[in-house]
């Protein structure tokens, strides 16, 4: 999705002493402690260190909640793409097509704030200098759009080095929170439209397949 797949991963355990346990149909069947040190090269260590460790781990928590959004909006787009050659029957209900047809712009405009469908690979070449700018700039616009993404890019950019965030790097985690927060309110209407729409659909023998919570 549009947190990146290459981005999942959470911030490394702080240094200390553990228990590590192995867990069979619920039981713990061994355990044997541990002790992680951190590389004495690396001079982020205290408070800077917790600091760290604590704003990585938010925006994982905040990626984590998004990409489950975005599974399910990616499951509620492949149904959109089934229902809607139905719309253009004369056998659709008015009110079902004027229904749809409003749900689908709210989802629409939802969707790309959490990278649904995902962005294709690929360069921008081959289409001339104008052509390529364009392309650009669109793809520019819509990374700008997709809230999860810029979580999962403002995470990356503060796991990729040992060293307290810069001031920039902070203000984009900061941002890129701002941005999820309403965007998952947002998501959360549509899909309780998308289970009303879903509701009102079945009595007439349409099939529209919504995740529950």
């Amino acid at each position: 999705f549009g947190g990146g797949a290459q981005t999942n991963a959470g911030p490394h355990v702080l240094p200390g002493s553990y228990t590590v346990s192995l867990v069979t149909d619920g039981k713990v069947v061994g355990s044997k402690p541990i002790t992680i040190v951190m590389d004495p090269e690396v001079p982020l260590v205290g408070a800077p260190r917790t600091q760290y460790n604590a704003l990585a781990t938010e925006l994982h928590e905040a990626q984590r909640a998004g990409t489950l959004v975005a599974t399910q909006l990616t499951a509620v787009l492949a149904e959109v793409n089934r229902l809607a050659p139905m719309m253009d029957s004369s056998s659709t209900p008015a009110e079902i097509k004027t229904e749809f047809t409003a749900f689908r712009k709210a989802f629409d405009a939802v969707r790309a704030k959490f990278g649904v469908p995902p962005a294709l690979g690929g360069g921008f070449g081959g289409g001339g200098g104008g052509a390529a700018a364009a392309a650009q700039a669109a793809a520019q616009a819509a990374a700008q759009a997709n809230a999860l993404g810029r979580v999962g890019t403002a995470k990356a950019a503060i796991l990729a080095v040992w060293e307290v965030p810069s001031a920039a790097v902070v203000k984009q985690a900061s941002d890129a929170k701002a941005a999820l927060a309403p965007a998952m309110t947002e998501a959360a209407a549509v899909m309780a439209k998308a289970r009303s729409l879903s509701a009102k659909m079945a009595p007439l023998n349409m099939k529209f397949t919504v995740p529950s919570n």
